[in-house]
């Protein structure tokens, strides 16, 4: 169900914003969510809270993805992944190269 949502989320983000570069965005931003999300799970002594985040929030999207796919599938989506954020690091040494 994460992973639907998560997909829905990205198309949601490509029909509206129509630019790679918008999508490129919002993966990193919903991985970074994610990672505070779980950073503020691990330093709250909540119990509720560290089992809401648990059932409700992967730990970051690779979690999701080795979560929900194996194999082949596994290893393409990944590298996708890791791809998105190398064309995040791009985006981010143009925009500091500019100002």
């Amino acid at each position: 169900m994460e992973l639907i949502i998560i997909f829905g989320l990205l198309v949601i983000v490509m029909f509206v914003f129509k630019r790679f570069d918008s999508f490129v965005y919002s993966v990193a931003a919903i991985d970074i969510f994610f990672r505070i999300v779980h950073f503020l799970k691990n330093n709250i002594a909540s119990p509720e809270l560290q089992k809401f985040v648990t059932n409700n929030f992967p730990a970051s999207i690779p979690s999701l993805i080795d979560k929900h796919t194996y194999g082949v599938f596994n290893e393409v989506l990944i590298w996708a992944y890791v791809i998105n954020f190398i064309i995040l690091e791009i985006y981010i040494i143009k925009a500091l190269i500019e100002k």
